[in-house]
């Protein structure tokens, strides 16, 4: 088709796997028996007052929502302790990384990322006509901050960080996270993804939004997707300078936060008790499963999110393949190394028994 873009034509369309209905027909198993722990999601549905308040609001939805998501970044604001003005918020973190990179991209330009890491960088910097330029993670499956500053040319615009990062799961202390900050040329934006920042217990583990609200060239990208239970409805948020918001809203298209997301957003900030009891639980279990593993044997890398990177030694796709059969759904990556996204206890007892079979 003469009309596409010829650059993308290696590019596939998102492919998701199979359903789970169709797993379960097709292993044998009951639907409710079948472990899905694959996409990072949380296990829990979002808090009931959060459904209760999201419940009366869909009686409004033949309205458009507010454009500016103002009560949203007001409570945003007070909740961060930074201006109603730092905040822009957007349909999940992952169109505020495409709208980023289509705001500061083009030909000719570059964008900066470690890797493995989020699947959405090296494709929305496709998208924005810029050249992806991957770092490798440190034998440790970490971000190494003298490597990514090496990277960082002539033609760089944009380097994104997760942090914590996914799909390893490590983290960069603090200091190295300003260190990387500081070193990184004003010229060039930097997006500090932190869509797991709530699951990080670790002690010199910190947030960038300080930072953020205060530097031009440094954007925070933070999620309702992951730790508040809101996957599906698609709220994510940014801080920043106003000024550096304003140009990058340019390329957003208007209403892409609808007012249910909105409305519950507000409300589950209103529960930080709550969230913080599943944050607990969350590091419980995901403790309970590292040392499940470590007691198999298995190699696996130190999380402070909500999944864990491990290997068994086989090919990733045998992998999932080995643990479908068990009734425990995960995700493969390129190679030897699988991701699984911490569940329920009972989900969690069947994956570790699921590994346990797979390694005897």
């Amino acid at each position: 088709m003469e009309f596409l873009r010829t650059d993308l034509s290696d590019i596939a369309v998102y492919k998701p796997g199979p359903r789970l209905p169709e797993l379960a027909r097709e292993f044998g198993f009951d639907l409710d028996t079948l472990v899905e722990v694959a996409t990072n999601e949380n296990p829990y549905q979002p808090l009931i007052e959060v459904q209760e308040v999201m419940a009366r609001v869909v009686s409004g939805v033949n309205r458009y929502p507010d454009i500016n998501a103002y009560e949203l970044r007001s409570a945003l604001s007070e909740h961060l302790g930074v201006a109603v003005e730092n905040v822009w918020c957007g349909a999940g973190s992952s169109e505020l990384i495409r709208l980023i990179a289509l705001a500061v991209g083009g030909p000719g330009r570059e964008a900066v990322f470690g890797w493995p890491s989020f699947a959405m960088y090296p494709l929305c910097t496709r998208y924005a006509m810029m050249t992806p330029v991957t770092v490798p993670l440190t034998a440790g499956h970490r971000l190494d901050p003298d490597s990514l500053l090496s990277a960082i040319g002539s033609d760089t615009v944009l380097v994104y960080i997760c942090n914590p990062n996914n799909p390893s799961g490590t983290y960069l202390a603090s200091d190295d996270v300003l260190r990387l900050i500081e070193g990184i040329p004003e010229r060039v934006l930097v997006v500090m993804d932190e869509a797991y920042h709530e699951y990080a217990t670790a002690s010199d583990y910190r947030g960038t939004v300080r930072e953020a609200a205060e530097r031009p060239n440094l954007v925070t990208l933070r999620t309702f997707s992951k730790v508040y239970g809101m996957a599906a409805l698609r709220v994510g948020y940014a801080v920043g300078s106003p000024e550096t918001l304003l140009q990058l809203r340019k390329v957003q298209s208007p209403f892409t936060v609808s007012s249910v997301g909105q409305a519950g957003a507000v409300e589950a900030l209103r529960h930080q008790d709550q969230i913080a009891g599943r944050v607990a639980e969350n590091a419980r279990e995901r403790d309970r499963i590292h040392r499940g593993l470590g007691n198999l044997g298995i190699t696996q890398v130190e999380s402070q999110t909500n999944y864990i990177y491990f290997t068994v030694g086989l090919d990733s796709r045998q992998t999932a393949e080995n643990f479908l059969r068990e009734g425990v759904l995960l995700r493969a990556y390129p190679g030897d190394w699988a991701r699984v996204s911490v569940g329920t206890p009972q989900e969690n007892d069947r994956f570790l028994a699921a590994a346990a079979e797979i390694v005897r």
